[in-house]
């Protein structure tokens, strides 16, 4: 109080204004002239996987995030390389067992049951399975195939116009063959409301 009574009166007066308006509801700090964005709430069940993309040295090209809710389960495949955009996408999720390979022990990723080709800039994308099509545990193999940009990314990450195969990071399959991984995923439980 000491500070308000060593004020001027025009200060008081602009204090005690502001006090009033601000009581009244007149005056509101929080209006905005920019609309409001629409948010997307995914609401899946425990939390969400995150497996990086990589090329057989290991760089980092991409992430592969896995969600899923009470019906399906998400598989986002997401390039993070600017000029490299997703060309070819196969993708498997199911058990082990079933899992397509040759007598040599190599993964046959043409006879993977997801697959995708993208002739645009595809940089994302978005795969959803039923749950009622998987057990409580399966394997996840993500192959994908990356073409840069033609006349875009001189002198970028990987050189003009190179092709790229790249694997969800995981475990390999064979050692001694080729570069296919995967990896696990327990199905969430969902809390009930």
């Amino acid at each position: 109080m000491y500070y308000f009574t060593n004020l001027t009166g025009m200060k008081k007066l602009l204090i005690l204004t502001a006090i009033f308006l601000l009581s009244m509801g007149s005056f509101n700090l929080t209006k905005s002239a920019a609309p409001t964005p629409d948010i997307i709430v995914v609401n899946y069940c425990g939390t969400n996987m995150l497996v990086d993309l990589v090329l057989k040295n290991d760089d980092v090209v991409g992430i592969v995030e896995l969600y899923n809710d009470a019906e399906n389960l998400t598989v986002k495949i997401t390039s993070t390389v600017e000029d490299f955009p997703l060309s070819d996408l196969k993708v498997y999720v199911g058990s082990f067992e079933n899992f397509p390979y040759n007598k040599p022990g190599n993964s046959k990723w043409g006879h993977f049951p997801y697959k995708f080709s993208f002739s645009e800039d595809t940089y994302q994308h978005v795969l959803s399975i039923p749950l009622s099509e998987l057990d409580a545990k399966v394997i996840v193999s993500v192959k994908v195939e990356m073409d840069e940009r033609r006349g875009h990314g001189e002198g970028q990450h990987h050189g003009e116009g190179q092709h790229q195969s790249c694997w969800a990071h995981g475990k390999e399959f064979n050692k001694n063959g080729n570069f296919a991984m995967y990896f696990e995923y327990d199905i969430r439980e969902c809390e009930e409301e």
